[in-house]
């Protein structure tokens, strides 16, 4: 038994250990966190080779230059009519979506243009063959792409060296190479192509005509720089299938084509590597290089860093690690926002690109992951020329190095002792553990590249362990040295190789920060810094008063699962070891631990409660799936519940050593035994519970003296025989709600009684002065000492019939004051008999006496009797107290009820406890009963529903936070150590101690309102500080806002490494809240009034796009935003704003290529939705958990895609912008005017003037050009026009055509119509608006009947418009032809009832009836004119553009 003196240092000392846990909201830090705080720069020094420095992370080259190694890719080999074939069938089934096959076939006319401009496509072919494939009944061809036509413009990117051509004439092409082709990010590791294509990188695809090779090994040469090379200008490259690897296989032949000499084929190379802050490695700027064809993209995880595209001849480019750019040594082709003819060329190292404009951020001392996407397609010659000198981390590479990392105090003292051991990245031990030196040095020596596991598995006395896991990254290559890089488990890169140890110390520190929500719309949040540093003194001592303790155990299966569980990696090459076994946990509200193992040639899951037979038996089997990817064999496993299939995210080793239960059971004990050395007089219940629950010690409290604590951990260590079943904590609740109600009872009941011997007591006090007068005393005396010196069998005979006495159930112990007197009255008795025994004696011996003693007799037998009352009574409470002792309750004892799990409940209705009646409700409201609850292995993030319930059942401690726990199993001492502190009021003389605090803010937020601190800056980043602050209750709110620039995310840190106390030169770090930050992006509108038929690719320019939403050429948004935990995607709408599908969460580029490709006949609003989702999804556990822990009193859990509170379920902040296009259309009108000469000298009136002269009738042929064409094309016939309509016009008259499309446009008068008369000319008048006078003045006013209408014609002079165009045409009479003509004076003569019969369009001609007469002298002028008016009505003229003009010809006789 521990003396309750020894345990007033023990519980002190315990509980500054209890700092280790975080509870109630509150993250307690320890000794032993790392600082990490000084930041000094990784310098590596070459040494010479076959040399070794010790304490050096530097390591010779074991490589010389000549040496070969072999980086891992994947090839895929094509058919190119096969993969040409798929493409087709793509493009056919996208003009089929959007119903333009008939525009496209146009009537067996192919317009193939159209098809390049917006149906780009990636053909593969040969010098002098595209392939004659097509696809379907759309016809769709591959050399309708003229891929070697020069003039096809708008397929560059298939031609070689995309179109540019020297100003030479018929000179050779220079190297350029085609950007864009690609999105500036990878899709699922695969590039995201925006022309069609069957992705000739995406090995899932199973069609005809592709082989796959994966996992192949490309070999490499190391030259006298220490850069890796692979050169097809010096050797020959071949792939070998025994060793599936690509081999330098003699000389090089100038190409490049590994698989057996085909063509057509991709490769995917993937390089691993680190990078300094300085961009360097040996003394030497980083750097790739690649020089080759044809299409070439080098992602850099997964953002494109070098654009190579197109099939081109050779071009090189340059990634600059050290200057953080990127140079290209060929000339470029940029397109105009989209993939087409339209952009502008790059001249040769012209325009590098930096590394913030592609998005890209690697000089961070971490690992990262290069991509080559290597295309052959243009089929006639290839290169390839690729070189590097990045540290890799390869495991084919035989470079060996030690590293060594330095143990100190955060005071800069160096630790020796300290062990540490280093495993594989399959877990598993590399040598023996290595202890630091006097120097606080530890080397780990021989390590190759690759990536390792440190941990600190031994502590030094005196010293604190972080419990922190450490990666160590070893990378490098033909080289002088080995570059490491080292990071601790939040991902925080350690530059100096400083692990660092705090001392043990008697001062307890607990800090806490947390980040609220200030406002959502401003982005603000309320940071709350709290510290206090308190010395442990040995005057914190415990009350001693004894208490009631009900422990409610889980007993479910769950607490048999393995406890103590330790990540491990998996995915490589290999998979999991089948000589191990391992674990891991559903990522849902059961989190259950599942026991995965090798059995019978494949891997079996089972829960780990299962064991025996029964592991073997109810095992299935666990699902594996071998992935490829950058070209290596990877493997993940899954499992099924409720048939669907999960993937396994992470598995765990454990020791086989401590399961749940077995903590608990240990714990307990211990807490028991902390109680028991308070006070023997505290007692225990238990109560079990599972899908059932019950009571144990057979339902009573047991005192805690040796004999109850033997009892009660016996009862505790066989809890094993219960475990079964599921989870339900009402029933657990509702059991102890019983127990400590039959306490209360009792105790009642027990008050009753008390008040019953008090009665007793005053009754016989009350007969003895009845039965005794002055003159008795004597006699009164002798009478109580007869009747108080019962024999010792009389007195032993009334306790046994005291203890057989049977009481009501519920029986309170009397209180201390009416025992005390029972037993003062015993006391003085005793005493009495003592003193006056001679007396008596005397007293019986005298004869005299009889009569008297007789009298006495009877009044001893009375005072006898009453004093048997009496001892009956206090014999009775005595033994009564015996039997009930173990369930009663003082008023003032405290009882708490600690309710223990591990899982979410499996039965409906369990929250009920917590209703207004519910056994928990009713526990937390009764007087001196707390309710304390703790949560077993729950914080995990999936069982929310657990943690939401043991904090809704918990009672309110003193400082307002509620009495819940959640942690691991393994830290379940310090938890009851805390529980301790709940129980028992302390004595504590307190010592607060002086410190330090920094907080750095995270660079994505700026800071407001600094608390009183110091605002600065260091190499860190920027920070608050406040020195020499006396850490008793210090609180301090900052608050802080999320920079504009900074677009927004879910599970953002608010504070930086490097945040915390420093007390006596230990350092304290604080947690990192994380919070989730409303996303803030916006989008533009803009506008453009354009011709009647033209396209929107000249107007919806770069500018255009950018006032919506802009992107750099590289296709990332070019407003300086910080969109780093977003990803955007964008959808076109339909007027009606509903998603157009094939447009859905695309590429921009897509969208505003397709706008582009666009001829909108009417008004029309083109709306783009601009989609940022959270990296961090809002749906996650991540994001929800961040909502919960930042939500401020209005008890809202935002997530960034939330613009409001009422936008609960969003998961993308969605803006649109807008792109409004207005409509004009063009007015032609021509008119005629005759030479009217021969009417001057006709001996006629004016009347008769108008009769003789027949009207002639002029047809003019209009035809449109496109608006590019020139005059001179049009004059002599070169260019064909898009369509033609005819006009005509009778006598001097016009005729106005309207709704005239954008064009160049030639009228041609029919001069066979007018036999009689010769064209005259034209005169051209062009009303123009906004005329800036961008063209030659004659392509419009040069009188030979070719204009423009239209606006915009050169894509530069946007408002420049040519509305309506005017033609006047005159005829003069031809003098030859006088003879035939009406100039005669003989007049037609009709009779008024000739009627036309019948008309043939095709010979123009009239059949027309009646009674003919002779001529005649005269006809009234009446009938002339109806005759006229006959004809005339046959004259059809056309009223709108395009229209078909049928001209009727009269054929009628005449007579002189």
């Amino acid at each position: 038994m521990k003396s309750a003196g020894l345990f007033k240092k023990a519980i002190a000392l315990t509980m500054s250990t209890s700092m280790l846990l975080g509870s109630g909201g509150y993250t307690k830090a320890f000794a032993g966190t790392s600082e990490n705080a000084k930041s000094v720069e990784n310098t590596t020094v070459a040494i010479e080779a076959d040399t070794y420095e010790s304490g050096t992370n530097t390591v010779t080259t074991s490589v010389p230059a000549g040496t070969r190694t072999y980086f891992s890719a994947q090839f895929l080999d094509f058919d190119m009519n096969k993969i040409n074939a798929e493409t087709l069938k793509m493009v056919a089934a996208a003009l089929k979506r959007d119903g333009n096959e008939r525009r496209f076939n146009n009537g067996g006319n192919k317009d193939t243009k159209y098809l390049r401009m917006n149906y780009p496509a990636l053909m593969f072919h040969e010098a002098s063959n595209v392939g004659h494939n097509e696809y379907g009944d759309v016809k769709v061809k591959a050399d309708d792409y003229e891929v070697n036509n020069r003039g096809a413009f708008c397929s560059w990117y298939n031609r070689s060296n995309c179109g540019n051509i020297n100003w030479i004439k018929n000179g050779e092409l220079d190297p350029t190479s085609y950007q864009g082709l690609v999105s500036n990010t990878l899709v699922d590791d695969l590039p995201l192509f925006n022309a069609y294509v069957a992705n000739p990188f995406d090995a899932s695809l199973t069609a005809d005509g592709r082989d796959f090779y994966q996992n192949v090994q490309v070999q490499f040469e190391a030259n006298e720089n220490g850069y890796y090379v692979l050169d097809s200008d010096k050797y020959d490259y071949i792939y070998k299938k025994s060793t599936n690897s690509v081999d330098i296989n003699g000389t090089g032949y100038r190409t490049f084509f590994p698989l057996d000499g085909h063509h057509h084929y991709s490769m995917n190379l993937g390089v691993d590597f680190t990078m300094n802050e300085d961009g360097t490695y040996n003394g030497k700027n980083c750097e790739f290089n690649f020089s080759g064809d044809d299409d070439v993209w080098v992602f850099i995880d997964g953002k494109l860093a070098i654009d190579l595209g197109g099939v081109h001849s050779k071009c090189a480019a340059k990634i600059d690690f050290h200057d953080k750019k990127v140079t290209y040594e060929c000339k470029r082709f940029v397109p105009g926002g989209s993939t087409g003819s339209t952009g502008r060329y790059i001249g040769n190292d012209e325009e590098a690109v930096s590394f913030e404009n592609l998005g890209l951020d690697v000089c961070d001392n971490g690992t990262h992951r290069l991509q080559v996407f290597y295309l052959e397609r243009g089929g006639s010659a290839s290169n390839c020329k690729i070189t590097f000198n990045m540290p890799t981390i390869n495991e084919n590479e035989d470079i060996k190095g030690d590293y060594t990392l330095t143990k100190k105090t955060v005071g800069d003292a160096a630790v020796e002792g300290a062990g540490f051991t280093i495993y594989d990245k399959d877990d598993q031990q590399i040598g023996n553990e290595i202890f630091s030196d006097k120097d606080g040095k530890v080397t780990f020596k021989d390590l190759a590249t690759g990536i390792y596991t440190i941990k600190e598995t031994t502590v030094p006395e005196g010293y604190i362990g972080n419990g922190k896991t450490y990666t160590l990254i070893a990378s490098g290559n033909a080289n002088k040295i080995l570059n490491f890089a080292l990071k601790d488990q939040d991902g925080n890169y350690i530059t100096d190789n400083v692990i660092y140890n705090n001392k043990e110390s008697d001062t307890i520190v607990t800090i806490d920060k947390q980040s609220k929500l200030d406002n959502w719309t401003n982005r603000t949040y309320n940071v709350s810094l709290s510290a206090n540093a308190q010395q442990e003194t040995s005057e914190i001592i415990a009350s001693g008063e004894p208490a009631d303790v009900v422990l409610v155990l889980d007993a479910s299966n769950s607490m048999k699962f393995a406890s103590g569980l330790t990540p491990c990696t998996y995915k490589n090459s290999k998979g999991l070891d089948t000589n191990k076994e391992y674990y891991f946990v559903t990522e849902d509200t059961k989190a259950t631990v599942y026991n995965a193992f090798y059995n019978n040639g494949r891997w079996m899951y089972v829960a780990s409660d299962r064991t025996g037979n029964d592991k073997y038996e109810k095992a299935e089997v666990l699902g594996i799936n071998e992935a490829y990817r950058y070209g290596v064999k990877q493997y993940t496993y899954s499992y099924k519940e409720y048939d669907q299939s999960h993937e396994i995210r992470q598995f765990y080793q454990w020791d086989g050593k401590i399961r749940r239960i077995d903590q608990v059971k240990d714990s307990a004990i211990k807490f028991v035994e902390q109680l028991a050395s308070i006070s023997e007089e505290s007692r225990v219940g238990l109560v079990w519970f599972n899908s059932n629950a019950g009571t144990l010690l057979d339902g009573q409290m047991v005192q805690l003296n040796a004999e109850g604590l033997r009892k009660v951990e016996n009862e505790i260590l066989n809890l094993d025989r219960i475990l079964s079943g599921g989870t339900n904590q009402k029933s657990g609740m509702d059991e102890a709600l019983k127990l400590v109600e039959s306490i209360k009872q009792k105790a009642a009941v027990q008050n009753e009684e008390d008040d019953k011997a008090v009665v007793v007591e005053e009754e016989k006090d009350t007969t003895l002065e009845d039965t005794t007068t002055s003159d008795d005393t004597n006699t009164l005396e002798n009478t109580t000492v007869e009747a108080d010196t019962a024999t010792s069998e009389d007195t032993e005979a009334a306790v046994n019939d005291a203890e057989d006495a049977e009481f009501p159930e519920n029986v309170q112990k009397a209180e201390d004051s009416d025992t005390e007197s029972v037993d003062d009255a015993t006391d003085d008795t005793e005493n009495v008999a003592a003193d006056e025994s001679t007396e008596q004696e005397e007293v019986a011996e005298t004869p005299d006496a009889t009569e008297e003693n007789k009298k006495d007799e009877d009044i001893a037998d009375d005072t006898d009797k009453a004093a048997n009352d009496t001892d009956k009574i206090a014999d009775t409470n005595e033994n009564a107290d015996d039997k009930i002792a173990e369930n009663a309750l003082d008023d003032d004892r405290n009882t708490c009820v600690v309710l223990l799990t591990d899982g979410c409940p499996t039965v409906s209705g369990v929250s009920e406890m917590n209703a207004e009646s519910g056994s928990a409700t009713i526990l937390r409201n009764m007087d001196k009963v707390t309710l304390v609850t703790v949560g077993i292995d729950i914080d995990n993030g999936y069982m929310t529903e657990a943690a939401e319930l043991l904090e809704e059942t918990a009672s309110v401690g003193k400082d307002g936070s509620k009495l819940t726990f959640n942690d691991k199993s393994e830290n379940l001492d310090a938890v009851f150590v805390e529980i301790a502190k709940v129980i028992y009021s302390t004595d504590e003389k307190v010592t607060y101690k002086y410190g330090n605090v920094i907080d750095y803010i995270d660079p994505r937020f700026e800071v407001i309102d600094t608390a009183g601190g110091e605002l600065g800056k260091d190499d860190k980043g920027v920070y608050i500080k406040w020195d020499n602050q006396l850490l008793q209750n210090w609180n301090k709110v900052i608050k802080i806002r999320a920079i504009d620039s900074y677009v927004g995310g879910n599970n953002i840190d608010t504070n930086g490494a490097g945040s915390g106390v420093t007390v006596e030169d230990n350092f304290y770090e604080f947690n990192r809240p994380k919070v989730n930050v409303r996303i803030n992006i916006t989008t533009g509108e803009t506008e453009d009034t354009i011709f009647l038929g033209q396209n929107l690719n000249r107007y919806f320019t770069k500018e255009q796009q950018d006032k919506i939403f802009a992107l750099n050429e590289q296709g990332r948004p070019a407003d300086g935003r910080d969109y780093s935990d977003v990803d955007l995607s964008f959808s076109l709408l339909d007027e009606n704003g509903n998603v157009i599908e094939q447009f859905n969460h695309v590429g921009l580029d897509a969208i505003y290529k397709y706008i582009q490709g666009r001829s909108p006949e009417t008004e029309t609003v083109y709306q783009i939705k601009v989609s940022a989702t959270p990296k961090v999804a809002d749906d996650s556990e991540e994001a929800k958990n961040a909502a919960e822990s930042m939500k401020n009193a209005d008890g809202v859990r935002y997530t960034a895609s939330m613009k409001n509170a009422g936008n609960v379920g969003t998961t993308s902040m969605d803006v649109s912008g807008k792109y409004t296009i207005h409509i004009i259309d063009g007015t032609l009108t021509i008119s005629k005017t005759f030479d009217k000469e021969f009417l001057r000298n006709l001996p006629y009136s004016e009347e008769e003037k108008q009769l003789i002269e027949a009207e002639q009738t002029a047809v003019f042929t209009v035809n449109r050009y496109a608006e590019d064409s020139s005059v001179d094309d049009i004059k002599n016939g070169s260019v064909t026009p898009i369509e033609s309509f005819k006009v005509s016009i009778t006598g001097n008259n016009s005729q106005t055509v309207v709704n005239m499309r954008a064009g160049m446009y030639q009228i041609v008068e029919d001069e066979g119509w007018s036999w009689k008369y010769k064209l005259n000319g034209y005169a051209e008048e062009i009303i123009t608006e906004n005329n800036k006078n961008n063209f030659n003045k004659n392509d419009f006013n040069a009188d030979d009947g070719i204009f423009y209408l239209g606006k915009n014609r050169d894509g530069v002079h946007r408002e420049e418009t040519f509305a309506t165009a005017k033609v006047d045409v005159t005829n003069q009479m031809k003098t030859g032809k006088k003879w035939f003509a009406d100039t005669t004076n003989v007049l037609n003569v009709f009779k008024n009832d000739a009627t036309i019969q019948s008309a043939n369009s095709e010979n123009r001609s009239v059949v027309v009836s009646g009674n003919n007469v002779d001529a005649q002298a005269e006809i009234t002028t009446e009938e002339k004119l109806n005759t006229e008016s006959k004809i005339r009505q046959m004259q059809v003229t056309t009223r709108r553009m395009g229209s078909r003009v049928v001209i009727i010809q009269m054929e009628i006789d005449n007579k002189r």
